[in-house]
């Protein structure tokens, strides 16, 4: 039972036995933990310098810019005064003036580049027959060697393509 003191009472004391395994515990915890514990902290003061390092070089070479430019442009005795422009006068707005007649966006070619490499003489008759009926005549293609090949002809068309 314990020792009667005013309101309350206090304990006996007791064999002390449950404090001292609750300190043993906790020095074994603090041995155990000290190391990683120990690198831990050592490894947030090293980010933390190289962290300040960086701080305070910027602030030096900004500190160093701030004083070149003091003193190429002749420290505080210049001031820039803020002038009032007057307004613009007001423009007469010309009255848009339609096209008289609309043009197309993209216009015609005015002459056509053809390369008809192993063509019959029938197929290009056909082919400048079918251009004659569908748009306006156009000046007669080159007829002749290719000069790109040196004078030899070129091999007919496979599938739409030259066999080159």
């Amino acid at each position: 039972m314990g020792i009667p003191d005013g309101a309350h009472t206090h304990g006996s004391g007791g064999s002390g036995l449950g404090t001292a395994v609750l300190v043993l515990v906790g020095a074994a915890l603090a041995v155990k933990f000290a190391g990683p514990v120990a690198a831990s902290v050592g490894e947030l003061v090293h980010v933390l310098l190289v962290v300040g390092a960086i701080i305070l070089g910027v602030g030096a070479g900004g500190l160093l810019a701030f004083v070149a430019y003091r003193v190429r442009h002749g420290g505080s005795r210049r001031t820039v005064r803020a002038r009032v422009v007057p307004p613009l006068p007001p423009v007469a707005a010309r009255p848009v003036q339609a096209h008289s007649e609309p043009r197309p966006a993209i216009e015609r070619s005015h002459e056509v580049h053809l390369h008809l490499h192993g063509v019959s003489a029938e197929d290009v008759a056909a082919i400048l027959a079918h251009r004659t009926n569908c748009d306006p005549p156009a000046a007669p293609a080159a007829t002749g060697p290719d000069p790109g090949t040196g004078g030899s002809p070129r091999p007919p068309l496979r599938h739409g393509r030259s066999a080159r």
